[in-house]
């Protein structure tokens, strides 16, 4: 990802915090959304090492507005031009952000901006952890840019059904990033009245296999 290319992500993510109704009190308030971002692909990191697999912009209780998480994505976030570890990064993102938060939500959501695949060796981690949020009441929805992607990997991270928990752009230009916040938006307002079917009937089986094996 160019750049150019990266502004253009930061612009879209920057208009896509209007889709959300920020919590005025994040720390006592039991009502009202709260957002983090953490930035993935930070370089240094390998499996097995003590570094982070990501660089945290800010956590749920950072920020009460709009605007001013707006302007830390304007001005603060940076790209990050390390190997890609998206499952590595999903897992210290729910158990750093997602578990240190006071009063948790009952909706938990986390939005993947990926451009290309995964590394090779992030690769079992990914489809270990996808599984694990989906189980635990996660939704996961991942938006892929650019031409370089694997789509099973895509298929693996995004919550069902997949029409509305995954869009996979070619190009990363000012009109196909418009068309991704066409689709997040009805994408919260679904959130919001279809809360209770994560994790879905069809992973019942599966996630039953997964908590006898834990």
């Amino acid at each position: 990802m160019s750049g150019a290319e990266f502004e253009q992500v930061k612009d879209f993510m920057s208009k896509a915090i209007t889709a959300f109704n920020i919590s005025s009190d994040p720390k006592t308030s039991v009502v009202g959304d709260r957002i983090a971002v953490v930035s993935h692909a930070l370089p240094g990191f390998k499996a097995g090492t003590r570094k982070r697999p990501v660089k945290e912009e800010f956590d749920f209780v950072t920020y009460s507005s709009k605007d001013r998480i707006r302007r830390h994505i304007k001005e603060s976030l940076q790209q990050l031009n390390g190997e890609a570890a998206v499952g590595y990064a999903i897992q210290w993102t729910i158990a750093n952000i997602f578990s240190a938060a006071p009063n948790p939500r009952s909706l938990k959501v986390i939005i993947i901006i990926s451009a290309g695949k995964t590394s090779q060796w992030d690769k079992e981690m990914l489809k270990k952890i996808s599984l694990q949020a989906k189980c635990q009441g996660y939704a996961l929805f991942a938006i892929s840019l650019g031409k370089s992607y694997d789509r099973n990997e895509l298929e693996e991270l995004a919550s069902t059904p997949l029409e509305q928990h995954l869009v996979q752009l070619g190009r990363i230009h000012k009109p196909e990033l418009d068309y991704v916040m066409r689709f997040l938006k009805p994408f919260i307002r679904f959130l919001r009245i279809e809360k209770s079917n994560y994790p879905p009937e069809e992973l019942t089986a599966k996630c039953i296999r997964l908590l006898l094996h834990s």
